[in-house]
């Protein structure tokens, strides 16, 4: 009875010893949460969005620039994080196969330039495919090396990726790149320093607006242009592999409305997609659909970033 009791006793005198380091490990956590206002403006500056330039109008009187893009990661995210699993490399292959095929194919149909984001090794993997984007006349854009967290990489690495990629996108296509958007969402203050070294026009990564930006680096501008992406115009917000699925017409509803309000507001309609999700017949509908909604406007200019961010860069320069 008593080696009972004391058995007893001893786990729960464990368990209030467990309870006491678990709370002191909370007080801890939740003291070390509430940082200063000087600490908080340091770390907030690091990039912030500066001066928004909106053009009075767009090239030949049109009402609307409309800046469509798509993401060619392949299985680059998948190398990235040394992910072995065949069956996950294989759901990257519809984009490969049909995705980029349908896509340049309604491209061509609706006569619509584009901007293709495409990591080096993807380039290296399928330079056939790469060539026949650029063939199709749409602008490539830097994209990683290997879709690489940019968050945790020094600004030396970041250069030697970045120029390791932009390097062999020339080689392959004869396309120099002058726009870079950042795997993964992900953003380092470093990036305007690497784009400024690497001579190029534009940045398109960060949510932060609907127009285009100066970005700003610890309360200086960086003179680097921001052409702003958003979770609501990217396929991935509704197609992802973990996430829900959301239905087509749903989808396409949505980016119909976004045209719409940007039409009216006389701004940019910025979309991205991805061929691994557009690549099915279900969705590429969506597309096809969403530019014969915008074809029934006739004052729309369809332009790549790169027309787009020369065009508001010159416009900012006269005071336009």
């Amino acid at each position: 009875m008593s080696d009972d009791f004391d058995k007893h006793m001893g786990l729960n005198i464990l368990i209030i010893i467990l309870i006491v380091i678990a709370f002191i490990q909370y007080i801890h956590k939740k003291s070390s949460s509430i940082i200063t206002r000087k600490q908080a403006y340091e770390f907030l500056s690091a990039i912030r969005p500066g001066v928004s330039i909106v053009p009075k109008s767009w090239p030949n009187g049109k009402r609307c620039a409309v800046a469509l893009s798509v993401d060619f990661d392949a299985e680059s995210s998948l190398l990235f994080k040394n992910n072995k699993s065949l069956a996950r490399h294989d759901l990257f292959h519809i984009g490969n196969r049909q995705g980029v095929p349908r896509l340049l194919k309604l491209f061509k149909n609706f006569n619509i330039p584009t901007t293709f984001f495409i990591p080096g090794i993807v380039v290296e993997l399928y330079p056939e495919l790469t060539k026949e984007i650029a063939k199709h006349g749409h602008e490539i854009g830097l994209h990683g090396w290997i879709h690489e967290n940019v968050e945790d990489l020094t600004k030396r690495e970041l250069l030697d990726l970045y120029t390791k990629s932009k390097d062999v996108i020339i080689k392959t296509t004869g396309f120099i790149p002058v726009g870079i958007r950042t795997p993964f969402a992900k953003f380092s203050e470093h990036i305007p320093e690497v784009a400024k070294e690497l001579g190029l026009l534009y940045d398109s990564s960060l949510v932060s607006d609907h127009d285009c930006f100066i970005i700003n680096r610890r309360g200086k501008s960086t003179n680097l242009l921001e052409i702003p992406i958003s979770r609501i115009r990217d396929d991935s917000t509704y197609f992802n592999y973990n996430k829900q699925i959301v239905p087509p017409k749903d989808v396409l509803d949505i980016w119909k409305l976004e045209f719409r309000k940007a039409y009216e507001e006389g701004g940019v309609f910025q979309l991205l997609v991805h061929p691994h999700y557009m690549g099915y017949r279900s969705r590429i509908w969506i597309m096809e659909e969403l530019c014969k909604y915008i074809n029934t406007f006739k004052d729309v200019w369809f332009c790549t970033h790169k027309q787009l961010a020369m065009y508001v860069k010159s416009q900012a320069k006269r005071g336009l």
